[in-house]
């Protein structure tokens, strides 16, 4: 059975408190005033060791009942020394009034991101890339403390290549594609509800570079692609990997690798011989969990 693994990035947003609740029209009538910089998500503590000084979060304050007339969108937050995060600019904070708002949040931070589409791409695996998300938190000014964990928006595959040991180059992976029909390669999610708006017809494949020098027999590195998750893979999926400047081919079942769910882990054993390439087995295994407790 396939388990999807969450990403868990735990976050305590600590709250000022206000005596004094002006009101704000732009925010409705019981935000605390922006320039008193109180009643404000601000000082987001984490004992972060995987997310790197610097790394910026996106957070939508959604429109409500009472204080919540406007919503406030996509508002950075970034990772600073001593695992504190703070409003990347500092004007730009979440309001919060007395009664529950509603909260958005994803990393890493997009300009371009909205509400109803954040992007999703599928590429190379990388930090940047590994877009992490949840929804429906709450938080209020009389609600010091907010947590939340994040999951990932994307699947991922990894590929783990071992070259034969009779085979007698030098085994440089330049290039790997995976294709089928259902392959996606692009998509965006609504962060509200979570839901997937895909591209309106497949790709049908993704390519990407891992720039892997050599392998020497023994050795497995490994080559990872995030991915725009798929509910159905039917068919055959072809493989093709460009070993010491030539691209070699293999086929198997989709019956092998038959969805892309989001936050599962999909490896793929390839071995490179001189006549062919052969895939293996194909097995879900453990997207890392990494818990960020807070330190509120």
């Amino acid at each position: 059975m396939m388990r999807k693994i969450v990403f868990y990035a735990l976050a305590v947003f600590c709250l000022s408190s206000c005596a004094n609740d002006d009101t704000d029209s732009a925010h409705g009538s019981a935000s605390t005033a922006l320039s008193n910089a109180a009643d404000t998500l601000n000082g987001l503590h984490t004992n972060s060791t995987t997310l790197a000084t610097g790394t910026s979060m996106g957070i939508f304050r959604l429109i409500g009942t009472g204080d919540y007339t406007t919503s406030q969108d996509n508002l950075s937050y970034t990772l600073g020394s001593g695992d504190i995060w703070a409003p990347t600019i500092t004007a730009s904070k979440i309001l919060l009034g007395p009664k529950s708002a509603t909260l958005c949040a994803y990393l890493p931070y997009s300009a371009t991101a909205t509400l109803a589409a954040l992007p999703l791409v599928s590429q190379i695996d990388g930090t940047v890339n590994d877009i992490c998300y949840k929804n429906a938190i709450t938080a209020s000014a009389s609600s010091p403390t907010v947590s939340f964990d994040m999951q990932h928006a994307l699947s991922k595959i990894t590929f783990t290549i071992s070259p034969a040991v009779s085979y007698t180059g030098t085994c440089a992976i330049s290039n790997i594609t995976i294709a089928n029909a259902g392959i996606l390669k692009n998509s965006s999610l609504n962060l509200q509800t979570g839901v997937y708006t895909n591209e309106a017809t497949p790709t049908g494949s993704v390519s990407f570079n891992p720039a892997i020098a050599g392998i020497t027999s023994g050795n497995t590195p490994t080559a990872s692609a995030l991915m725009v998750p798929v509910t159905t893979l039917t068919g055959t999926i072809t493989l093709t990997i460009n070993v010491d400047g030539v691209n070699k081919v293999a086929s198997f079942a989709a019956s092998l690798l038959p969805l892309l769910a989001a936050g599962s882990n999909y490896n793929i054993q390839v071995t490179i011989s001189d006549i062919a390439m052969t895939v293996g087995s194909v097995s879900t295994v453990d997207w890392l969990s990494v818990a960020v407790p807070g330190t509120g």
